[in-house]
């Protein structure tokens, strides 16, 4: 289900966004970048869909570093050879005991 849509590719819109809908979300599992879009899924299978944010933006890159996503940026610049999408899977976002002060 598409929960939350955008139609920016602005980079600070894309991350504004991202961060007002990330805590309405369950734990985000997945990230599918296609020609067209970017859609960040989580764990319910509620997405948020970022059209026109896609391979080589500088979108993409801002909203990567948003979710806390780490990749080689080659990959972000294009689809790969064989597919004409590029899925991601969301493992661990934070370190253990990010949220603590000591």
């Amino acid at each position: 289900m598409d929960r939350f849509i955008a139609d920016t590719t602005d980079p600070e819109e894309v991350v504004a966004l991202f961060k007002s809908w990330d805590p309405q979300m369950r734990a985000l599992r997945r990230t599918i970048i296609t020609p067209t879009e970017t859609v960040v899924e989580d764990l319910n299978r509620e997405r948020m869909v970022f059209h026109g944010v896609t391979f080589g933006t500088a979108a993409l890159r801002a909203l990567f570093q948003a979710i806390g996503m780490q990749t080689d940026p080659k990959h972000l610049e294009g689809p790969p050879p064989t597919s004409d999408r590029r899925e991601y899977r969301i493992t661990a976002r934070y370190p253990w005991g990010h949220d603590r002060i000591l």
